[in-house]
């Protein structure tokens, strides 16, 4: 009796040795999923906000872009109107060509 009662108890202790293993392993697999998600996380939130920022930069000189163009269009209609001859039409053009350059 006093041997069955020996073995019962080392079989009870092995197998809390065996829950606290695996108790132990499960908490570690934890512990690394939440570190794996919480790069994963960090990665893609980096990668949102720089697509944002370059979308925000490829918007702003979009716009730019577009008011330099409008900008010369109406100084060559508004030189066009009052200017007339061949002095005029190269002045327009020479005017065109530096407003472009300094706009850009």
């Amino acid at each position: 009796m006093a041997e069955y009662q020996r073995k019962r108890k080392e079989a009870e202790a092995e197998a809390e040795d065996i829950v606290a293993a695996a108790r132990r392993e499960a908490e570690a697999v934890a512990e690394e999923a939440q570190k794996k998600t919480e790069e994963f996380v960090a990665r893609r939130t980096a990668m949102a906000e720089q697509k944002i920022a370059q979308a925000e930069a490829e918007a702003v000189n979009a716009v730019k872009q577009s008011a330099v163009e409008k900008a010369v269009d109406a100084a060559a209609k508004i030189i066009a109107k009052k200017s007339t001859g061949k002095t005029a039409s190269d002045m327009i053009s020479k005017s065109i060509k530096e407003v472009k350059t300094r706009l850009n």
